[in-house]
């Protein structure tokens, strides 16, 4: 995870240190499935990615 960045330079932590307990999980394998389907589709042009 990014810590900060110094010119062009990103500076890594481990997520314990910078994010909520409750921000640092796993998605399901469904959701993340569907998650880069969605971007694959958005990618070539079928559909827009919202956000």
């Amino acid at each position: 995870m990014v810590h900060l960045r110094e010119d062009f330079q990103c500076l890594y932590d481990l997520c314990q240190p910078i994010a909520s307990p409750n921000l640092d999980f796993a998605a399901p394998e469904d959701a993340a499935n569907d998650h880069f389907a969605r971007k694959d589709m958005a990618f070539i042009g079928l559909i827009r990615q919202n956000g």
